[in-house]
């Protein structure tokens, strides 16, 4: 049993370093992997004192306890962090950035209280840390886990937020990261619900000197699974950038950002920019266009394009979206591209085509987004549909 727990916690602090490698130590580097790779690599100072304890060798290395904190306490930060940067925004400092170091800065003042300790002291505080009765242990464990829980209460807000502004500028949402950014975040949350409720059912139904063994049998292997998809999806969804890579990426959310940040000065000052004949006559423009000039086939068509089509400001445009056709931007126009690919599906020239090409010629970028958008609007996939007309037809 101890040779599987050191081989166990090895081959999982191992495989941490590997990733967070893969992400760090790569040519033309950004900070986008940095920041990833940051996340990644935090659960390594866990396995690695969780390990020392475990052995008894913990002792000369007391301190690492208590640093592991530290790290973990950074763990809510560096997501919003990293959030802000894959959402193609600065990282600015602020005097209130400072708030969310306090945790891991007051850890860090405790840590210094061990090294006044004699042997004696540090022998019978390990044994209470390994019995579960070391009360200061257990509260750095629950407020670290609440601290979490808090971020990404916040993070969840703030990729919903960040969905709204996105879907009022672009009719791509997967070219933002959006999709990676939410599927991060979700895996992460299963991630601290799943080690929450070890934590729990462990303390309910076993000793305390049991709690131990979740630090370093389960928690090693659920984190390094979880994290090896997190790892698997940044570069599945190419969420892993070249410098050139990552700079056109933010030169591409620099107008929308530009258009977010003035969309929330007028909701704050209740600005509007139209009155009723200026929303009916970029409305009627605006369907022109759709109807006859079926501009939303224009795959790289976003909320500054068709403003100037119809020649008008992105944040008019929108207003009047908003206001007259009660939809999103990302909405309107591919409620249009649905319509046009369930005409296309149906029509008997376009039988030898495959699904995924009549997706792209009504407007879509990806198969991925074609599938998503047709189900949200129709409650059937496109080949769902297609059997449902072959079988009306027959």
């Amino acid at each position: 049993m101890k040779i599987f727990i050191i081989l166990l916690n090895l081959i999982a602090a191992i495989n941490f370093i590997i990733m967070t490698s893969a992400l760090m130590l790569r040519k033309n580097n950004t900070i986008a992997n940095r920041s990833l790779a940051f996340i990644i690599a935090i659960p390594v100072f866990s396995i690695v004192s969780n390990l020392l304890l475990y052995l008894n060798v913990i002792q000369p290395y007391f301190f690492l306890l208590y640093l592991t904190y530290f790290f973990n306490f950074l763990f809510g930060p560096a997501i919003l962090s990293y959030f802000q940067i894959m959402f193609g925004r600065p990282l600015e400092f602020k005097w209130k950035s400072v708030l969310h170091f306090i945790p891991s800065i007051l850890s860090l003042l405790i840590m210094m209280y061990f090294f006044f300790l004699t042997k004696e002291e540090e022998i019978v505080m390990i044994n209470n840390i390994k019995n579960g009765e070391d009360i200061l242990y257990i509260f750095f464990n629950v407020a670290v886990l609440l601290h979490i829980i808090g971020y990404l209460v916040v993070g969840w807000r703030l990729q919903k937020k960040y969905y709204k502004e996105v879907s009022s500028y672009f009719t791509d949402i997967d070219a933002t990261k959006y999709s990676w950014v939410k599927n991060f975040l979700k895996v992460i949350i299963l991630l601290t619900i799943i080690i929450f409720n070890i934590y729990v059912l462990t303390g309910i139904f076993l000793p305390p000197a049991y709690l131990i063994y979740a630090d370093i049998i389960a928690t090693p292997i659920i984190t390094s699974f979880i994290y090896f998809y997190v790892l698997y999806g940044a570069f599945d969804n190419r969420a892993v950038f070249t410098i050139l890579e990552y700079e056109i990426y933010k030169n591409q959310l620099f107008e929308f950002n530009m258009f977010a940040e003035c969309n929330q000065e007028e909701r704050k000052y209740g600005k509007s920019l139209l009155d009723e004949n200026d929303k009916d006559g970029i409305a009627q423009r605006l369907i022109c266009l759709l109807m006859e000039e079926k501009i939303y086939l224009d795959k790289s068509l976003d909320l500054k394009l068709l403003s100037m089509k119809v020649g008008v400001t992105s944040h008019q445009l929108s207003q009047c979206i908003n206001s007259v056709f009660n939809q999103s931007f990302y909405d309107l126009i591919n409620t249009y591209r649905v319509e046009e690919a369930k005409k296309l599906l149906i029509n008997p020239e376009f039988q030898n085509l495959k699904i995924e090409a009549i997706g792209m010629l009504a407007g879509f970028s990806s198969r991925t987004t074609f599938f998503t958008v047709f189900k949200k609007h129709v409650q059937l996939t496109p080949s769902s549909f297609l059997k449902d007309q072959i079988s009306s037809n027959a």
